[in-house]
């Protein structure tokens, strides 16, 4: 690290040469190949320390060794001499650098993937244009492929996601590893899809190929069992989850910490779900209620002083039985028509509650 700052140094003093000599803003009798090393040496060693936590930071520093991130990603944009805003780079291709593309992986990464750990100096906009253009002259680069997946999740396009995780393992069949990837990322996107089988099918295959975390994989295909109505299958995966958690390195996975809570939080969900659905099950049975009729119990029986937004996600919990309506707005209006026509509305009671 303290070498590629020397050399980080000697750049801009050979520049800065260049430039009072009137010869540019930068010396071109540098090699390119040797520039760009140099930018990613200096730039990733500055955007790392960036990442540390301040405790962890303040021992570093201890050593002469210091952070910057803007400055870090400003050296990382200047081997391709990127512009925020330019669709295009400063540079082509006969002029740059070797490890120029490097750097252009290591921006992506930042904005993209870091992106989702910290908030500073991100930029969706620049991780756009660079993706674009290296798409344009990389179609079929299988990293930039998972960066135009990540970008689409960035932007909540999950079906565009997949089509190029999809796209990006069909371009490849050498490294197995690298389609773990693609099939995590589709598990969520599908999830946001609520296409729970296909879903299911990426959990699966993670947890008999991958290796990272049997745990996270096996509990994802539980869920999406249950949640398909297998419920005796997904609850018995579900047992063996905590079974499956590992350390690496003597350190707990982040995401496994969480697994005991997100078990019973799943187990409760379901239970709770299903219990209220042979509630209303029996209520329909026993009083041959309508569905409209059961909805409009359900809409005059909420509070009036609730909140838009929590009063609709109240009355949407049993959303896949009852036709309820399209948003909260809607909500409201139908609930004081309900009340009106029933004469409680100028009274300010609440409407009869429905119990069970």
């Amino acid at each position: 690290m303290g070498i590629y700052r020397q050399l980080g140094q000697y750049l801009e003093q050979m520049d800065a040469d260049a430039t009072a000599r009137g010869e540019g803003p930068t010396d071109t009798s540098i090699d390119p190949h040797f520039r760009s090393g140099v930018y990613l040496g200096v730039g990733m060693s500055h955007v790392s320390l960036s990442l540390m936590p301040g405790k962890l930071m303040t021992l570093v520093e201890l050593f002469g060794y210091h952070g910057d991130r803007r400055y870090g990603l400003d050296l990382l944009m200047k081997a391709g001499e990127w512009t925020a805003g330019q669709a295009e780079p400063g540079i082509d291709a006969r002029q740059e650098g070797v490890r120029r593309t490097i750097c252009d992986m290591c921006l992506l990464i930042f904005h993209l993937v870091l992106g989702s750990f910290t908030f500073q100096h991100v930029s969706i906009p620049v991780a756009t244009q660079i993706l674009e253009w290296n798409l344009k002259r990389y179609p079929t680069g299988v990293f930039f492929l998972f960066g135009a997946g990540r970008l689409a999740l960035v932007k909540s396009q999950p079906a565009r996601a997949i089509e190029y995780y999809t796209k990006a393992m069909e371009v490849q069949k050498q490294y197995r590893n690298l389609h773990h990837i693609s099939f995590w990322e589709m598990a969520i996107a599908n999830l946001a899809l609520w296409d729970l089988s296909a879903s299911l099918d990426c959990w699966k295959i993670l947890a008999d190929e991958a290796t990272w975390s049997k745990a996270i994989y096996s509990y994802g295909a539980a869920v999406c069992l249950l949640e398909t109505g297998k419920a005796k299958e997904g609850a018995e995966l579900m047992e063996k989850v905590p079974n499956l958690r590992q350390k690496i390195a003597g350190k707990s996975i982040p995401l496994e910490v969480s697994l005991p809570y997100l078990i019973t939080s799943s187990i409760s969900s379901h239970l709770a779900r299903n219990s209220l659905q042979g509630k209303l099950e029996s209520v329909l049975h026993r009083t041959d209620v309508s569905f409209s009729q059961l909805s409009s119990l359900l809409i005059t029986s909420l509070p009036s002083h609730m909140p838009p937004s929590q009063l609709y996600s109240t009355a949407c919990y049993p959303r896949s039985m009852l036709p309820l309506p399209k948003s909260p707005s809607t909500l409201i209006s139908q609930r004081n028509i309900i009340l009106n026509r029933e004469g409680r509305l100028a009274s300010g009671t609440t409407g009869a509650r429905l119990s069970f």
